[in-house]
C-alpha cells in the first residue's frame, strides 16, 4: 500500500504485518499498471525494439512526449557515421560533448546498447572489453 506523506510530500510504502502497518520507507516510484490485448502488446514491443529501449522507456517516452538522443538506435547510427572498421569506441566517446547523462542512467543505456548491438548488429559492432576500471564497455567496428 502506498500513501502520500503530507509533511514531506513523498510517497511512503507501507506493509501490513500481523494487522499492524509497518513503514518501509520512501518508495522509489509509484507503479502504474494497465492491460493490453495481444495485438497492441506486439505493436508496443515492436516500437520499443525499433529504438532498442525497454517497453517501460517506450511508454514513458510516448506518454510524456520525450525525445532523447540516448537510444541504442541513435548510437548505432552515430557509430556507423563516425567510425570505420577496426575503430574502437565507448558510448561517451561516441557522443562527445553531448554525453550529459548521469551515471545510473548511463548504465541502463549502456546495457540497452549492448543487448541491441548483440541482437541487431552482431556483424557490424561488437563488444571488445571493459575499460575505465571496468566501468565502461568498449566496442569495435567490424
Amino acid at each position: 500500500m502506498y500513501q502520500r506523506d503530507k509533511t514531506e510530500n513523498k510517497i511512503i510504502a507501507n506493509k501490513n504485518v500481523n494487522n499492524q502497518q509497518i513503514r518501509l520507507g520512501e518508495a522509489d516510484m509509484p507503479t502504474i499498471k494497465f492491460s493490453l490485448n495481444e495485438e497492441y502488446y506486439q505493436k508496443l514491443e515492436e516500437m520499443a525494439k525499433q529504438d532498442g529501449i525497454s517497453i517501460q522507456d517506450c511508454i514513458r517516452n510516448k506518454l510524456f512526449n520525450l525525445t532523447t538522443i540516448f537510444t541504442p538506435a541513435e548510437a548505432v547510427k552515430r557509430a556507423l557515421k563516425q567510425y570505420k572498421p577496426g575503430d574502437s569506441f565507448t558510448l561517451p566517446e561516441l557522443y562527445g560533448n553531448e554525453w550529459t547523462i548521469g551515471r545510473g542512467v548511463a548504465g541502463v543505456f549502456g546495457k540497452q546498447f549492448f543487448n541491441y548491438v548483440k541482437d541487431e548488429y552482431p556483424n557490424i559492432i561488437q563488444f571488445e572489453k571493459m575499460v575505465d576500471c571496468g566501468r565502461r564497455a568498449q566496442y569495435k567496428m567490424i
